[in-house]
């Protein structure tokens, strides 16, 4: 499938700032935010990382749900319930100067020139029957 805004895929593990590329938007305060947030991370000693490698995160979650610290990773995260790739997933990594990572953030990019948001929530929420629905 050929993207019409095609994805800027940052090299796996880079420095949050260094991985980002703001281009659409206010470029100089986007920017700023990124910067400033990176710095506040930085000030309690972590080190914030743009990941792509989800077997690491099942990895790191699986662990971390053996010594009761985390929940169980969602499915939508999980490589083995679904096609991640670089093109429309992250995570972000909080790591020590120990390079112990003790915090993470995922997201998913969806790409639906033929849809709406609402036809895809319908669709999963309801299996796209409208029974019982004003």
């Amino acid at each position: 499938m050929t993207l019409i805004y095609p994805n800027i895929v940052p090299e796996n593990n880079l420095r949050l700032p260094d991985a980002l590329t703001v281009k659409h938007g206010p470029a100089r305060l986007l920017s700023r935010f990124v910067l400033e947030g990176d710095k506040a991370a930085r000030q309690m000693g972590l080190r914030l990382r743009l990941r792509h490698d989800f077997g690491e995160l099942l990895y790191l979650n699986e662990r971390e749900v053996a010594h009761g610290n985390w929940f169980k990773l969602v499915n939508m995260y999980n490589p083995a319930y679904c096609d991640l790739s670089p093109e429309n997933s992250y995570w972000i990594s909080g790591e020590t100067a120990e390079g112990d990572i003790v915090l993470t953030q995922a997201g998913r990019i969806f790409y639906w020139p033929e849809t709406s948001l609402a036809e895809e929530a319908h669709a999963m929420f309801y299996a796209g029957h409208d029974e019982g629905q004003l």
